[in-house]
């Protein structure tokens, strides 16, 4: 049986840097309800990292309770939920993206050992440290990387800067998740001023992204993928 998208997933139009104009991208933030509780799961409501400054101690308390309480019928976060990650979420990827500190790639992945599956996506650098994915039109997850409770956002983003310039610098790579042998085919690290050398932390942080936030009307309970629902969104693009 497919896996249902999570109610209210949410579609953006990407147009690229001025240094990367090769394509349109369209995104949706997660790519099913099993992604996105396992996103919930593995990263978000773990102990291990410090999403409590993004979301709020209090909001990731009621997230675990709600959690631990859940069957297995059910995906266990609703709409609310939702909305609430993928509005945080939608400050981290808009900050990146003004600064720029992203990269896009084309990538081949050994599925199986015989064929490979080609994805075009990208990663992004958040002000706060943590990593946004997203590949094949869907956001994948986010994370931050060998992190401890007590790091500054400086330090996390140090961190994420240099393991994502080691990791799209090679000619391959496996991947930690799924233990799977990627090739990076073509990679543009947008901007290239930004990706020469670590960008001072405390001066990139206090730019003021200028691209406006989800509109407090916008319905998430609505598929996205309609022609109303890109005129919903025409004022939240990403612009780049």
């Amino acid at each position: 049986m497919a896996e249902r998208k999570p109610e209210g997933h949410l579609t953006a139009s990407f147009l690229w840097h001025e240094e990367d104009r090769t394509r349109d991208f369209r995104l949706t933030f997660f790519r099913s309800d099993r992604n996105f509780t396992d996103q919930m799961t593995k990263h978000f409501l773990s102990e291990e990292e410090p999403w409590d400054r993004i979301f709020g101690r209090e909001k990731v308390r009621k997230w675990r309770a709600v959690l631990g309480q859940a069957g297995n019928t059910e995906p266990p976060f609703d709409v609310d939920v939702y909305r609430e990650v993928v509005t945080a979420l939608d400050e981290g990827m808009r900050w990146a993206l003004d600064a720029p500190v992203y990269v896009r790639h084309e990538q081949t992945v050994d599925t199986d050992g015989k064929r490979w599956h080609r994805r075009n996506g990208l990663v992004l650098i958040t002000r706060d440290g943590y990593l946004l994915k997203a590949h094949d039109g869907y956001v994948r997850g986010a994370y931050f990387v060998r992190q401890t409770r007590d790091d500054s956002r400086a330090l996390l983003f140090e961190r994420a800067w240099k393991s994502q310039k080691l990791k799209y610098g090679k000619d391959q790579y496996i991947d930690d998740d799924k233990q799977q042998m990627v090739r990076n085919v073509h990679v543009s690290f947008v901007s290239p001023g930004q990706w020469h050398q670590l960008p001072e932390h405390g001066k990139v942080a206090r730019q003021r992204t200028t691209r406006q936030a989800l509109p407090p009307s916008f319905d998430y309970s609505a598929t996205r993928y309609s022609s109303q629902a890109l005129h919903v969104l025409r004022q939240a693009e990403y612009d780049v």
